[in-house]
């Protein structure tokens, strides 16, 4: 059985929100689906606050990932709940980029670029919130120039292209054009023949941007 997730949680003094993530992790903690929690009042004790450059708190860790802001019972119940099962990683990103935390997004994707063609994957669900397709295509826009990421994009977005929605095909085919992907030429090629006007139009100033 994978072991529960560990919590630190920096407070101080004064804070009004911080008693919230308190109890509400307390809570957490006391069902066992925490391993332990770990508490810190910053006031008292500011070295780690300035070692870890918490700028406010509340501030929480919860396995390897970061929060600076007061969490809803319910996504830490399932946040929590994805780390037992290795699920994290993916549901921090959608988090990240729904509350437009973009330089982060882009630090964690740095940090575990295997995580970006499981996020890129999710351009095929329109169903997906409007926050999360806007911020993924923001994201997209500043890996452009890593090839790193790229390797990593490349794959996810190619497969869009053959979706069978329109607008999938046609935002997969924009964002090969932003990361300048030569390697997609022949599969954007046969989109200038789609039968929806706008993928032909996007496949067309796609491959203009490579001339």
């Amino acid at each position: 059985m994978p072991a529960s997730p560990h919590a630190l949680l920096l407070i101080a003094t004064g804070c009004s929100h911080c008693p919230v993530m308190l109890e509400r992790l307390t809570g957490l903690l006391k069902q066992g689906q925490l391993g332990r929690l770990e508490l810190v009042n910053i006031s008292q004790e500011p070295e780690l606050a300035q070692q870890l450059r918490v700028r406010s708190v509340p501030w929480t860790r919860l396995g390897d990932y970061v929060f600076t802001e007061v969490l809803e019972m319910d996504f830490l119940t399932e946040f929590v709940a994805a780390l037992t099962g290795d699920r994290g990683g993916l549901m921090y990103l959608r988090y990240l980029l729904e509350h437009r935390q973009l330089p982060q997004a882009l630090a964690e994707v740095r940090r575990q670029p295997r995580l970006l063609a499981e996020l890129l994957a999710l351009l095929g669900d329109l169903q997906q919130p409007m926050a999360l397709r806007i911020g993924i295509g923001a994201l997209i826009e500043e890996i452009s120039g890593e090839p790193g990421l790229l390797e990593q994009a490349r794959q996810p977005l190619q497969q869009l292209l053959g979706a069978a929605e329109p607008q999938v095909r046609a935002d997969a085919c924009h964002y090969l054009g932003v990361l300048q992907d030569r390697q997609s030429l022949a599969l954007i090629q046969p989109l200038l023949e789609d039968a929806d006007a706008e993928v032909r139009e996007i496949a067309a100033e796609t491959l203009e941007l490579f001339d």
